[in-house]
């Protein structure tokens, strides 16, 4: 098993849960592994249960439900930066739609790098979407970290993914 089943106390009254299946998650892991040394990307579907109303999301549960493989067309540093083609979003937009799900995040690999979410990813971050970075080193899986904007802050907060 690559992933353990976990909850993360985002504070001492809420918490924020990623939901992911074992198969999904693995899946993802393949996928990043046979891109290296170039990062992969692509979009998170599933569903979204609100926490509180006027709460700064992080009591949101994010349930990835599917995966829509997109393609790095970032020809000239693919190594350390994806780019997805133009069209893209909405194109996932409609499968989401016709699967009855929505976009929930993005997922992207680190080849050689550590998941963490770099000035860049911060930059295009966007509320309630989460952001799923994976690291693989020389060609294997070293680790998974997710990340959420913080909307009081306005900056990528790490979370935690409970496998299901």
């Amino acid at each position: 098993m690559r992933c353990t089943r976990r909850r993360i106390q985002i504070s001492k009254w809420r918490c924020l849960v990623v939901k992911i299946s074992l198969e999904t998650n693995n899946q993802l892991v393949d996928i990043s592994e046979k891109g290296f040394p170039y990062e992969v990307c692509g979009f998170l579907l599933g569903e979204i249960r609100y926490g509180e109303k006027e709460s700064d999301g992080m009591d949101n549960e994010f349930d990835i439900k599917e995966i829509l493989v997109c393609e790095n067309i970032n020809k000239e540093t693919p190594e350390i930066r994806f780019e997805m083609k133009e069209g893209e979003y909405e194109h996932a937009e409609v499968v989401a739609k016709d699967k009855g799900l929505r976009i929930i995040g993005i997922y992207h690999s680190h080849p050689d790098h550590k998941s963490y979410a770099s000035p860049t990813d911060n930059l295009y971050a966007q509320p309630d979407t989460i952001y799923l970075i994976y690291s693989i080193m020389n060609a294997k899986f070293n680790e998974l970290k997710g990340y959420i904007l913080n909307t009081k802050d306005w900056e990528l907060q790490e979370i935690k993914i409970e496998t299901t």
